[in-house]
């Protein structure tokens, strides 16, 4: 039932994106981000740039409904803010950072002028509000973003990374200890050799270059390619009723309406495992 309502406020938050239903925005926000609202100010005029002392393998939390998310991983003992707000006046903004804990956290709400004036958080009032966030973290860092619509994109985060978004697209490279990513239409990019990455995805489309020791992968209609090296020792689970291109031995059999490709290697081996309804599964090597 908790995942049913998970799926519902996903694809109601899609659906607000679009098409910027400002009644449906509030309650979509909460369900997706959380009830928890760190005390906010109105975001300030121009650039902000703040760069505070932090842990080298401390917790970020970033928030945010659309623009642009981007973290970066340095080797200093300090995370530094970039930010820019198109319509700070209908914008609320919190940077938050305890050293002592280990935590960050990076929140930015937009506002709207309801019925009767009243301001209340959603969809912008006064034009599209597009907010640019980027971070700088130690690289040993845990990662955390919401969001309905931003762009997002981590690099070099070798802690874990965790992304739960509706739309937007995103974009994870380097070698994290893992990476999970939940999404209903957004397409996935992930490039590097984590430990893990897992997604699950409705419609977007999902792609794997690089050599994780695991991947795990399910999607409805979205496609999945991924872009391993012809001598990837794994254990392979392809499945789909869409259809299965692979550049490797075995070919897929059709197994009761399914197309499969299962093979067991053992041993430290990698594993690979790919469910879709009905989309296309595409395996290659590099540069084909």
């Amino acid at each position: 039932m908790k995942r049913t309502l998970r799926w519902f406020f996903y694809a109601a938050a899609a659906l607000a994106a679009v098409l910027g239903l400002s009644l449906l925005g509030p309650f979509v926000a909460r369900g997706l981000i959380g009830e928890a609202i760190p005390p906010a100010e109105q975001a300030p005029e121009g650039r902000f740039e703040e760069v505070r002392p932090f842990v080298a393998a401390g917790t970020v939390r970033v928030e945010s409904r659309q623009g642009r998310i981007a973290v970066e991983a340095w080797d200093r003992p300090e995370i530094r803010l970039e930010a820019q707000f198109e319509v700070p006046r209908y914008t609320r903004f919190a940077f938050e950072v305890d050293a002592e804990t280990g935590e960050a956290r990076v929140f930015v709400q937009r506002l709207e002028r309801g019925l009767f004036g009243v301001a209340r958080d959603g969809e912008t009032g006064g034009g599209d509000s597009v907010t640019e966030l980027i971070l700088r973290v130690p690289a040993a860092s845990r990662v955390e973003i919401a969001s309905a619509a931003a762009e997002i994109a981590v690099d070099g985060v070798e802690g874990e990374v965790a992304v739960d978004t509706v739309a937007g697209p995103v974009e994870i490279a380097g070698s994290p200890r893992s990476a999970v990513v939940e999404t209903v239409v957004s397409r996935l990019h992930f490039t590097g050799s984590a430990g893990s990455v897992t997604a699950r995805s409705v419609h977007g489309p999902v792609t794997i270059e690089g050599t994780p020791a695991a991947v795990d992968v399910e999607t409805v209609s979205g496609g999945v390619e991924l872009v391993l090296p012809v001598d990837h020792v794994a254990s392979w689970e392809l499945r789909t009723h869409g259809s299965i291109e692979t550049d490797r031995a075995p070919q897929p059999e059709e197994v009761d309406g399914e197309w499969v490709v299962e093979t067991e290697a053992g041993g430290d081996a990698a594993t690979v495992r790919v469910v879709c309804a009905v989309a296309e599964i595409r395996l290659r090597a590099p540069g084909r």
